[in-house]
């Protein structure tokens, strides 16, 4: 039966009452939505509204406990400061006391008085004068060095006066040990040995330097004489020379003198670290809370400008365009919707802006903090690079810095991604947090050009070569009756002859152009280059032992005029590694080093931090294997720092400190003399291959005063984690030390700039967690921790620790930086 025909009105009533069973269904999905969109948007509210309440309560805990914390080391530091002061009072009055006819090197009127009576001696000039005076004046330097390097109290006036004096001291020397050598060869038949019929030589050894001298008497010659170049060998300092022809025609006298101090590169405009701004010596309290201010100013602007556009009903205006983000912009340095331009100012534009941020922040302990923060920053970006005059610094919202020309356009950012970055408070303190790294990166890195030796990135070790061509001044003559007789020729003392050449090395051959060459017939050199070559002085150095050399160094020369080393005058340098010979031609006679990268032991593969067991209950053992090399070392609370043991070197050197008690200051300098450098500065990053791991510098300062306070009853470790949970986490394995026999498992703590936490992570999990153990309560520091995590006994040992031992441990650590570099 065949079905009955549907008629149009039918199928227009079955299609309405569609149409509103979709409707109604539209409608009840949307209320649905919006039912859910509210629900959302309350718990968002909700959620927004504890983790700002979270917020406060942490920020009152860190406001009572941070405070504390950071009181009560304050305290130690400066009871530690008192006594060193004492101590050093102590030891000027025992100095007067015993009356050794030395003067005190802190005095400066009797350096001074030393230095005049020293500039009227006349038997100093001689060599068998000189040395035991040397080894006098180079002990006063050595006190010298650690009053510089450790000034305590001294104002900086006295600290230049002191700087002033050693520099005088070591020029006098020097004049000293040239009048010596002048003595010595106006008569050399009589004071050098003659090695044949016409070579002569002299040696002197004695602990500061060993003084080498040769040369040729002048016999007659035949006619046909035809000069060559002239080999000479100093085996007793590992040095030899080839000299060219037109130096050895004229009567002249080699010498090379090994100074086994430096007393030049300390005189380099890049010898010393520029100085931290003060935004990064605030202590870890006073730097959370200007953060902590300055975030809930921003919130605050922000809910004003949110409800400002709701009474209005307006077309909500972007960030950059609100009145109000302009006082937001001039509190972070004026950052720009998504890209951080670090452009330079002039000195009116700068004055400006702190009057501007000086007005506006008048009058209350928020905007004074918030003047101090920006004005550190502003004074940063006062620095000005003349070879960037058309280049801008541009750092993205990941941290990434890269160079761009002002006139190329960037690629502008989408309007929504930009309102969208623009209204999140904690994003803008994300760029200024990265625009006051960024810009500290650029203050603290020397610019030099590409020959000179920057000394924050190098180092110049095994002392000092001088190689100089003398002119033989005229030798006394005895007459018929037997009176001597010597000409003078102006002043008595010696005459360096001047020596320069000009060299251009020939650019390098492209592959395709050179000729095929056997191993047995080796490449000819052109002959253009090996006559140029032949007028330079071939140098022959033998590496000096007392140096641990983890890679060929490179030589350098003294530029007295623009006091920096430089391999401007070097050339055709080469290394042999089986004789650890270095060789090389030089076009100028000047002062001759030896470089090498100064942070070749970093990073550090493992460290570990713990009391010393042996050495009784003020003693702590601390362990670094560094890149190369593994060093210990047990830290007293007398102020001694002992290198407990050198593994993995390459020879001998410094085996010397293996064992001995030295001040902590005068044995990181002679560990760095000898090569061994693991005590990197706060700008040691800048001139590492990856600077990003630097740990945030407030935050790892105050772990180690922590640390420092809690050394004598945990034990701290590497962990593997560290180097990739970024600048602003310090992750560390830390555990009781009571009993050495029966250790606990170490414990995974995460450091930030806010908090410090047990977390459920292992040294051997698949992931970091960082999230906390079960619980965990809110510890604004390491010490706070471990107050409440400590048993009796251990609490009872950090609250009788020596301070002494404390600050020393601190120095030692502050020193390496394990937590940066591990």
């Amino acid at each position: 039966m065949a079905g009955r025909k549907i008629t149009k009105r039918e199928k227009l009533r079955l299609a309405e009452q569609e149409a509103k069973k979709k409707a109604k269904e539209e409608e009840e999905e949307l209320k649905r939505l919006q039912a859910l969109e509210r629900q959302r948007a309350k718990e968002e509210e909700e959620r927004v509204r504890q983790k700002q309440l979270l917020e406060e309560r942490e920020h009152n805990m860190r406001k009572q406990k941070l405070a504390h914390s950071c009181r009560l080391l304050s305290i130690c530091r400066k009871k530690k400061h008192k006594q060193d002061v004492a101590q050093r009072a102590y030891n000027d009055w025992r100095l007067y006391v015993l009356c050794e006819g030395v003067p005190n090197p802190s005095d400066v009127i009797a350096m001074n008085t030393y230095m005049f009576l020293w500039q009227g001696e006349t038997e100093t000039q001689h060599i068998d004068q000189l040395v035991p005076k040397g080894v006098e004046v180079l002990r006063l330097l050595t006190v010298l060095d650690d009053l510089i390097d450790n000034p305590l109290d001294a104002r900086p006036s006295k600290l230049a006066n002191w700087k002033e004096v050693r520099h005088n001291f070591r020029s006098e020397l020097q004049q000293r040990i040239n009048m010596a050598t002048f003595n010595i060869i106006r008569n050399f038949e009589q004071t050098m040995e003659q090695i044949d019929l016409e070579i002569f030589k002299y040696m002197c050894t004695c602990p500061f330097m060993t003084l080498c001298l040769w040369t040729r008497s002048a016999l007659p010659k035949p006619h046909n004489y035809e000069p060559e170049s002239q080999t000479v060998d100093f085996p007793d300092i590992g040095l030899s020379l080839e000299l060219p022809i037109h130096i050895v025609t004229h009567n002249i006298v080699v010498r090379a003198l090994r100074l086994s101090y430096d007393h030049l590169s300390d005189t380099s405009h890049t010898w010393s670290p520029k100085p931290l701004p003060k935004y990064y010596q605030y202590s870890l309290f006073h730097w959370n809370t200007v953060e902590y201010d300055l975030k809930i100013k921003l919130k605050e602007e922000f809910e004003a400008m949110n409800e400002t556009k709701k009474r209005k009903h307006a077309k909500p205006k972007s960030l950059e365009e609100s009145s109000t983000t302009l006082d937001i912009k001039e509190e972070l340095e004026e950052p720009a919707p998504a890209l951080i331009s670090i452009n330079k100012r002039t000195d009116d534009q700068t004055k400006n802006k702190r009057k501007s941020i000086r007005r506006k922040t008048k009058g209350s302990g928020l905007g004074a903090a918030l003047t101090r923060n920006t004005e550190s920053l502003l004074q940063i970006e006062d620095i000005a690079d003349d070879d960037e005059e058309n280049n801008e610094v541009v750092m993205d919202v990941t941290g990434e810095a890269s160079m761009t020309s002002v006139t190329e356009k960037t690629e502008p950012v989408p309007e929504k991604r930009a309102s969208q970055m623009q209204r999140t408070p904690s994003l803008l303190l994300l760029f200024r947090e990265k625009r006051i790294k960024h810009s500290l990166k650029k203050y603290l890195r020397y610019k030099v050009r590409p020959q000179d030796l920057n000394m924050r990135q190098f180092v110049v070790l095994g002392g000092i070569y001088y190689v100089e061509v003398l002119e033989q001044p005229d030798q006394p003559v005895m007459l018929k009756n037997r009176t001597i007789l010597t000409l003078i020729k102006g002043e008595e003392r010696i005459r360096r002859l001047h020596y320069y050449e000009k060299y251009t090395p020939p650019p390098p051959k492209e592959e395709d152009d050179k000729p095929l060459h056997s191993a047995d017939d080796p490449e000819p050199e052109p002959r253009g280059k090996e006559d140029g070559l032949n007028r330079l002085v071939l140098v022959n150095i033998k590496l000096p032992d007392s140096v641990l050399w983890f890679e060929p160094p490179t030589p350098v020369q003294w530029s007295h005029k623009k006091r920096m080393w430089t391999s401007r005058f070097i050339y055709d340098n080469r290394f042999n590694e089986d004789k650890q010979m270095l060789t090389f031609r030089v076009g100028s006679l000047l002062p001759i080093g030896l470089s090498t990268q100064r942070f070749i032991n970093l990073p550090y593969q493992t460290w570990e931090l713990r009391p010393d067991w042996k050495g009784g209950p003020n003693s702590v053992f601390l362990s670094i294997t560094a890149a190369t090399i593994i060093v210990e070392f047990i830290i007293k609370d007398n102020n001694r720092v002992c290198l407990n043991s050198l593994q993995n070197a390459s020879s001998g050197a410094l085996q010397e400190l293996v064992g001995v008690y030295f001040d902590a200051h005068e044995l990181v300098r002679r560990m760095r003399r000898g090569g061994v450098d693991v005590f990197p500065d706060h700008d040691a990053g800048v001139y590492m291959a990856d600077s990003s791991k630097s740990k945030h510098h407030i935050t790892e300062n105050h772990a180690y005063q922590c640390m420092a306070l809690l050394s004598t009853s945990y034990n701290f470790s590497w962990s593997r984690w560290n180097l990739l949970a970024g600048p602003d986490n310090i992750v560390m394995q830390m555990r009781e030390f009571l009993d050495r026999k029966r250790l606990p498992n170490y414990n995974m703590l995460l450091v930030t700039p806010q908090r410090a936490l047990l977390v459920e992570c292992t040294e051997v999990s698949q992931a970091f967690n960082n999230r906390g153990t079960e619980g965990m309560e809110y510890y604004p520091d390491i010490y706070w921790l471990a107050q409440a995590h400590s048993s009796p006994i251990t609490l009872d040992k950090i609250q009788k620790i020596n301070v002494n031992l404390m600050q020393n441990v601190y120095f030692v650590l502050s020193k390496t930086r394990v937590l940066s570099f591990s």
